[in-house]
């Protein structure tokens, strides 16, 4: 079921090196998880107009295309979250039902997370998936990043991913709760086909085909030995001694990287620690994968391949840290780290396509900094990843959505 392999950037490391980099490959097959799917839809005041028209949309587009046979729970919040449709195993008629429920729906007041994300989340234990369409300003309860962050860890095996409805949704709070739950953060101005089909079909991929949510990746340095960076941006915790890294799900098809350096101050230590990958299958059986992190010196050129990789992963995480920063420096600051990781490429003789087309994204980022910039670098990173069968389903989802021919209209 799982695959793990750590490939270090320089095989064959100087006698006076103080520290290695690997990339860190996770893939994983076998049988999908039975995932529970619970839309929450925001109906506060602050949606009313255009945004709750296109939520309504949205929701309409993930319940067309949602396969037959996967519970389904729809709720509704304003400073309350209502029940609008108890979790059911989806078909024609319960698919119809659902789309009316939506076209009833109409703005409330006031905007409490704490209830959506309590009810929500509740719903979709142990091992759902919910997804969040909102604009994203809370009003009522806790109304800060840090507390609704850290409900949403406590959330176990669910994940959870939001959708910012319109140009003002607050990205920093839904790009945030994303991360936590272990999701993806999509942004939707408007029902552009493109947008619309790389975040329904991202949404597709994690009901379809993930095999595992309950991801663990566990970093043991030896002794003296010291995880000194870490190239991921996630949850993450101590064990013993050990670094655990709660992934965010592994789907087939969908391999994760990250990358991580290891430092000494000894003499030329052979073996640097082990990295073991921990997850849970559909039947709720445990695997388990171990790889060595090793070290030999000499003279020898770098690995390529695992360079690309390490620099790829690198971009990534300077990009999101530069989006949720925001500040005024974060521009410059990223401008620096984008021409240091370019200048390794050219100095490596490095020209692999997916790398080039990442440092193409990373520097137009450069010119709409923010979270919403950084959802749009990772989905065009990671938009070929969608199976043909799969981006073919929802291109022709949604031009059935545009021409109103196959769901009930939710607008009038």
């Amino acid at each position: 079921m799982l695959e793990l392999d750590v490939a270090p950037e320089r095989p064959t490391l100087p006698d006076t090196a103080s520290h290695a980099r690997f990339e860190v490959r996770i893939r994983a097959d076998g049988p999908p998880l039975h995932r529970r799917v619970v839309l929450v839809l925001d109906r506060s005041s602050s949606m009313a107009g255009r945004s709750f028209v296109y939520a309504r949309r949205l929701a309409a587009g993930l319940l067309a295309l949602l396969p037959d046979g996967t519970e389904v729970t729809l709720v509704a919040f304003d400073a309350h979250a209502t029940l609008v449709l108890p979790p059911t195993s989806l078909d024609g008629s319960v698919r119809m039902r659902a789309l009316h429920a939506l076209r009833a729906l109409d703005v409330g007041h006031g905007t409490s997370f704490d209830a959506a994300l309590g009810l929500g989340l509740g719903l979709a234990a142990p091992n759902g998936h919910l997804v969040l369409l909102t604009d994203g300003f809370p009003s009522y309860g806790a109304t800060e990043v840090a507390p609704l962050t850290a409900q949403v860890l406590r959330r176990g095996a669910t994940t959870l991913t939001t959708l910012g409805i319109g140009a003002g949704s607050h990205d920093l709070l839904l790009s945030c709760l994303a991360r936590a739950g272990g999701g993806d953060a999509h942004f939707a101005e408007d029902l552009g086909a493109d947008d619309l089909a790389a975040g329904l079909g991202h949404e597709l991929a994690l009901v379809e085909d993930t095999v595992a949510n309950e991801v663990d990746l566990v970093l043991h340095p030896a002794t003296s030995v010291r995880l000194d960076k870490l190239w991921y941006r996630g949850p993450a915790s101590r064990e013993q001694g050990a670094r655990v890294i709660r992934l965010p799900r592994l789907v087939r098809g969908r391999p994760l990287s990250l990358a991580l350096q290891v430092a000494w101050e000894s003499r030329n230590p052979e073996r640097l620690g082990l990295v073991e990958l921990r997850a849970r299958d559909a039947d709720g059986r445990e695997h388990r994968r171990e790889a060595e992190l090793a070290a030999r010196y000499g003279r020898g050129p770098a690995d390529p391949v695992a360079l690309a990789g390490v620099l790829l992963t690198r971009l990534h995480c300077a990009v999101h840290d530069a989006a949720i920063d925001g500040s005024r420096a974060a521009p410059i600051w990223l401008a620096t780290r984008i021409a240091e990781l370019r200048a390794l490429a050219d100095q490596e003789h490095l020209d692999a396509p997916e790398l080039r087309r990442s440092f193409e994204l990373a520097t137009r980022a450069l010119q709409a900094t923010g979270p919403r910039a950084l959802a749009r670098h990772l989905r065009a990173v990671e938009r070929k990843s969608l199976a043909p069968i799969v981006r073919t389903r929802v291109h022709t989802a949604i031009a059935e959505l545009r021409h109103k021919s196959s769901i009930v209209p939710i607008d009038d």
